[in-house]
């Protein structure tokens, strides 16, 4: 996989032959308030709509964020139609180690698999599996 940007909250990889992209976001998210997750949220989500990959990945093994009801619901409005413009056929989710983010991680799933028929999305422990799931194996 290529890096095509490395930030502080986040970096972006693009396996182009798999036509995979990876959203790995850090430790550093944290840091931020609602209003600027929100704003890393839309930016990392910039590259989804400019290189179209089949599949996403994202990465959050090392993320943690206090979720909030407001979150959650911005989240489901504003990011998923992104995916759905964006033609991804699967994306896959690698939740965090903290427990709180996780569970927020597990209810946004389900409740956007409730929502949103396209993309497919699946949550997993590792990306070792989420990329096999991905890509058939």
């Amino acid at each position: 996989m290529n890096v095509i940007v490395t930030k502080k909250y986040y970096e972006i990889l693009f396996d182009q032959t798999n036509s995979i992209l990876v959203i790995r976001w850090k430790d550093y998210v944290h840091e931020l308030n609602v209003s600027q997750y929100k704003q890393e949220m839309l930016k990392a989500h910039e590259y989804l709509l400019d290189l179209q990959p089949r599949f996403l990945i994202h990465d959050g093994t090392e993320a943690v964020y206090p979720p909030t009801e407001d979150l959650h619901e911005w989240t489901l409005a504003t990011i998923s139609p992104i995916y759905e413009k964006s033609g991804l056929e699967k994306m896959a989710y690698v939740s965090p180690h903290e427990y709180n983010t996780s569970l927020f991680l597990k209810g946004m799933v389900t409740q956007a698999k409730d929502k949103f028929q396209r993309p497919e999305r699946k949550l997993f422990t590792s990306i070792e599996d989420a990329l096999c799931w991905l890509l058939g194996d």
